[in-house]
């Protein structure tokens, strides 16, 4: 999540772009943001390196986790290649149709990149690990549950 957040404000994955905008000679449709390209191919990648890992996760964890890299890949790949069938380059693609599909593309992201996360916390509760926000110090840990007692104080009936 690192690297997309640095790519994600940085842009950098714009920067593809130009040089394969020109080498595949396209101005407008599914591949005007170019750099999809290189992505499905880490996509596919990173499907392959991690599918050992989603086998061995349970039924409802790996349900959870398809369904958050879904919408995630949903929204920043299949849709920035629809943002490309209408996106207008004379006017800089400031249209009505083309916001409307950056906005869904957008939402999408953050929606999945929730999901993921929710996902993460439940893998690692089921695997007796508990995570512990400290807003003193800004700072996340993980602790094995057995060390940091109950989640919730016990009140006496």
């Amino acid at each position: 999540m690192l690297v997309m957040s640095v790519d994600g404000t940085a842009q950098l994955h714009d920067l593809a772009t130009g040089p394969l905008r020109r080498a595949l000679d396209t101005e407008l449709g599914l591949f005007h943001f170019a750099w999809v390209l290189p992505a499905l191919l880490v996509l596919l990648l990173a499907a392959l390196y991690l599918a050992p890992l989603v086998r061995t996760l349970e039924v409802r964890e790996r349900t959870r986790l398809l369904w958050a890299a879904g919408v995630y890949v949903t929204g920043a790949v299949v849709l920035e290649m629809a943002g490309g069938l209408v996106v207008d380059v004379d006017v800089d693609g400031y249209t009505l149709p083309y916001l409307s599909v950056v906005t869904l593309e957008e939402t999408l992201e953050m929606v999945g990149a929730v999901m993921l996360v929710g996902a993460l916390v439940q893998v690692a509760g089921r695997r007796g690990t508990r995570l512990v926000l400290d807003l003193g110090s800004d700072s996340l840990t993980a602790q094995p549950v057995a060390d940091v007692g109950p989640a919730v104080p016990r009140v006496a009936p």
